[in-house]
C-alpha cells in the first residue's frame, strides 16, 4: 500500500497541507552532526525507497517491504547514509542509497527537525555515586576499540574500517594518527582489533574478503608498528597473514580482539564462520562448517617477526572480548545464536573446549536440528552462572549467563585504583540485541563479581552500572581510576543506519580516588 495516499480525499486533504521544507542551511545543519563529514546533495525528483523490515547483518533472511515511489524535494549523502525528503507528505527517509534515485530505508521522520533530533545523541545516563561520566569525544567513523598507552595521556582509537585517531587526554584534542589506505588491504575491510604491547608496538587486527577465489576466502591480518614514537604509529607492516575460508550467510564474525597476556603473549580472538556449525549450501562459499582456526583463541610469540599461530582454547563462538584478572586468569564474553540460549562468559583455560558448536550455554541438548554432533567422549566446560539480580540471573533459577542476545562485548578488570567497593570485579559492555525483539536487551555497562562455588561452574553477581548505553563495543583502563567507553553508533535501542558514537570517560571521582591512593602509597 502507498502510504502518501489511501484515497482522493485524503490526496486532496494533503494537497492543502504546507509541510516544513529543508531549510536553506540543511547542509551546514547536517554537517554539524558528525566531524569531517561533508554532506553533498543528491538528485531529486523521481525516488524508489523501499523499507528495510530486519537487519541483514544477523543471518536472517533480509525482509523488505514492497517498493514505493516518492517525489523527492530533497536528498542529502552524509556519513555513509542517504536521507530523502518525500516531496508529497514532508516525511525524510534514512538509509543506504546503492543506485541514483533508490533508499533502502530503515528510519523515517516526520520533518526535518526530527530527523535532526533523531541522529542526536542520547543524554548520558547517571553515573554511579563514586564516579563521574562523560562525553570525550565524539567519533568521525564508527569507533570500535580503544587502547591507551602506559602513561595514561593518549588513547588511541581504531574505527571499523581501519581508521585510527589520537586523543590527548590533558587537553582532549582529537588527531587522526593513522589511514587505512596507509596500511590496508584495497578492498574494505573490517577492523576489530587494537593493542600496544610492552616494547610500544601497535597492532590492528583486519579482515576482508576475497571473492575472486572459488570459495572466497577470509584474509585475516594482523599489522604491527615499530614502537610508536611521539604517540604516532607509523608504517605498520603485515606480522601474521592467514586465508580461512569464507563462512556462510553473513556470519563470518571474523578475528577481533587482540590484547597481550602476563605471560607475555599474544592473544587474539577468532570467531565463527557460521551461526551453529551448519554447512551451508551458498555457492562459492564454504560448505564445511567451522574450520580450524575459527571459534577460538589464538596465541603467538612478540619475540618472533615471523610467528607461529597456537591455538590456545576452543568452542567459543565469537569471544569479542577478553582480559585477565590479578591472578592472571582469563576471561572471555560469548555472542551466542540467532536462537535464544543465553550468550556467555567464560573464564578460559589452555587447551580446553567451551561448547560451540555441539553446546550453548550450559544446555544439555541440541539447539537446532542440523547442528553437527559431537565428538566421542566429548567434554567441555560450562559458563560462569548469573545469580543475579540483572542481566537475565537469579538466585532461584541461574542463568549462563546474560540475556540472550544481549552481545556482551568489552570487558576489563578493576584493579586497586577503583574503590574497594569495586575492585577485583569486571565490568562488561553488552552491544544489545542485533534481532528484533518484544523488549531490548544489553545497550549497558555491567558489574560482574565472580565467586567460586564447592562444586559445579563459577557463580557471578551481576548489576547494571550504566544504562542505557549506545552500542557499546571497546572498552579500556587507564591509570587514575579511568574507564573509556567505545560506543561504536548512538541507538540506545533497536534500529540499524545510525551515525558513528563516541568515546565516554567514567572516572572514579577525585575526593573518593586521592585517599586510596595515598593509602596505597604508604603501603
Amino acid at each position: 500500500m502507498n502510504r502518501r495516499c489511501f484515497t482522493a480525499g485524503v490526496c486532496l486533504a494533503i494537497a492543502h497541507v504546507a509541510f516544513a521544507a529543508a531549510p536553506p542551511d540543511a547542509v551546514a545543519r547536517i554537517g554539524k552532526l558528525l566531524p569531517e563529514s561533508d554532506p553533498k546533495p543528491m538528485q531529486t525528483g523521481d525516488w524508489t525507497i523501499q523499507r528495510a523490515m530486519e537487519n541483514p547483518f544477523v543471518g536472517l533472511p533480509e525482509k523488505s517491504a514492497a517498493p514505493e515511489k516518492i517525489k523527492a524535494s530533497s536528498a542529502f549523502q552524509f556519513g555513509g547514509l542517504a536521507v530523502v525528503e518525500d516531496a508529497d507528505n514532508g516525511r525524510w527517509y534514512e538509509g543506504q542509497s546503492s543506485a541514483p534515485g533508490k533508499l533502502r530505508y530503515s528510519r523515517e521522520f516526520r520533518s526535518f527537525q526530527e530527523f535532526l533530533d533523531g541522529n542526536a545523541f542520547a543524554p548520558l545516563p547517571k553515573a554511579p555515586p563514586e564516579f563521574e561520566l562523560r562525553q570525550l569525544a565524539i567519533m568521525p567513523k564508527s569507533p570500535v576499540r580503544l587502547v591507551a598507552d602506559s602513561s595514561g595521556k593518549f588513547l588511541d582509537v581504531l574505527c571499523d574500517d581501519g581508521t585510527i585517531y589520537c586523543i590527548d587526554l590533558t587537553t582532549d584534542q582529537m588527531t587522526r594518527v593513522l589511514d587505512p589506505s596507509q596500511y590496508g588491504p584495497n578492498s574494505d575491510g573490517s577492523f576489530m582489533g587494537i593493542t600496544l604491547d610492552r616494547d610500544g608496538r601497535m597492532y590492528m587486527v583486519g579482515n576482508h574478503g576475497d571473492w575472486n577465489q572459488k570459495p572466497a576466502m577470509s584474509i585475516v591480518t594482523i599489522y604491527r608498528t615499530a614502537p610508536v614514537q611521539n604517540h604516532h604509529p607509523a608504517d605498520p607492516k603485515p606480522w601474521f597473514r592467514i586465508s580461512i575460508p569464507f563462512g556462510i550467510n553473513t556470519f563470518n564474525h571474523g578475528v577481533s580482539h587482540i590484547a597481550q597476556g602476563p605471560d607475555g603473549m599474544i592473544y587474539v580472538s577468532s570467531g565463527s564462520r557460521t551461526d551453529h556449525g551448519e554447512p551451508g549450501n551458498e555457492p562459492n562459499k564454504s560448505t564445511e562448517g567451522e574450520d580450524p582456526h575459527t571459534s577460538c583463541i589464538w596465541r603467538f610469540d612478540p619475540k618472533s617477526d615471523q610467528p607461529k599461530l597456537e591455538i590456545f582454547a576452543r568452542g567459543l563462538r565469537n569471544p569479542f572480548g577478553f582480559c585477565w584478572n590479578d591472578k592472571g586468569e582469563l576471561f572471555a564474553t560469548e555472542n551466542g545464536p540467532n536462537a535464544d540460549p543465553p550468550e556467555e562468559l567464560n573464564r578460559i583455560e589452555q587447551g580446553k573446549h567451551y561448547g560451540f558448536p555441539f553446546r550453548f550455554s550450559n544446555w544439555p541438548n541440541k539447539v537446532y536440528p542440523d547442528e553437527p554432533d559431537p565428538p566421542p567422549n566429548f567434554q567441555y566446560e560450562l559458563p560462569i552462572m548469573n545469580v543475579g539480580p540483572n542481566a537475565g540471573g537469579t538466585t532461584e533459577k541461574p542463568l549462563g549467563t546474560f540475556d540472550p542476545h544481549s552481545s556482551p562485548a568489552g570487558i576489563v578488570f578493576l584493579g586497586n585504583d577503583f574503590p574497594e567497593s569495586h575492585r577485583g570485579h569486571f565490568l562488561v559492555a553488552r552491544f544489545g540485541n542485533l534481532i528484533d525483539l518484544p523488549k531490548d536487551v544489553g545497550f549497558d555497562l555491567l558489574e560482574v563479581t565472580i565467586k567460586s562455588t564447592t562444586s559445579g561452574p563459577l557463580q557471578a553477581e551481576v548489576r547494571t552500572l550504566l544504562s542505557p548505553i549506545a552500542r557499546p563495543t571497546g572498552l579500556c583502563l587507564a591509570p587514575g581510576g579511568r574507564v573509556f567507553i567505545c560506543e561504536h553508533s548512538r541507538e540506545v535501542k533497536h534500529a540499524h543506519d545510525m551515525l558513528p558514537g563516541r568515546i565516554l570517560e567514567l572516572r572514579v571521582k577525585k575526593q573518593i580516588l586521592k585517599p586510596q591512593i595515598n593509602a596505597d602509597e604508604r603501603g
